[in-house]
């Protein structure tokens, strides 16, 4: 689970996720309620509780933790947003230590595949050289998940933004 928040946590500072909106069709769930059903899932391992929840948004993080806990990346399937079904692969990939499951990792943009692939199979794989051929954002979270998965401060170091690099130090600090 704390892979989990963690990949959760690095989608929102790199502006991987934005947030899409809920479904104005809709009422909002209380937030207690949407965790009750989200842990009944994870309970069961089993995805049919996520059809309770009204908001896409919700539904998506439902399926993704059921995905993490029951270690079956099929369900990232399932997964509406592109973004959270990306995240979905790369926490199971990660999760599992399966370089295929990177590969299932898709965008709009070529090069946030390219990016976000190689970012997947360095946590992987340990490779500390990877991050290095990528630039800009791509690279801080690049040395950002790799050092939060890795509790490698030195990576950490790398990371150019102020805030990207404390979240990282905070991750790296918290299992120490």
């Amino acid at each position: 689970m704390r892979l989990l928040f963690c990949l959760i946590s690095i989608a929102l500072l790199c502006g991987c996720i934005t947030g899409p909106g809920t479904d104005s069709s809709t009422t909002t769930m209380p937030y207690e309620q949407a965790r009750e059903i989200v842990s009944e899932a994870i309970t069961k391992k089993d995805t049919t509780s996520c059809n309770a929840l009204q908001e896409d948004v919700k539904k998506d993080w439902c399926y993704w933790t059921v995905a993490l806990a029951s270690k079956n990346a099929g369900i990232c399937e399932q997964i509406q947003h592109t973004i959270y079904k990306a995240g979905c692969y790369m926490a199971v990939a990660i999760s599992e230590k399966d370089f295929s499951m990177c590969d299932k990792i898709q965008f709009d943009d070529s090069n946030k595949i390219y990016a976000t692939q190689k970012r997947c199979k360095a946590v992987i794989s340990g490779d500390k050289t990877a991050c290095d051929q990528l630039t800009g954002v791509q690279k801080d979270m690049c040395y950002l998940t790799l050092g939060a998965a890795n509790k490698d401060m030195s990576q950490c170091n790398k990371v150019a933004n102020k805030d990207s690099r404390d979240l990282c130090v905070m991750e790296v600090n918290a299992a120490v």
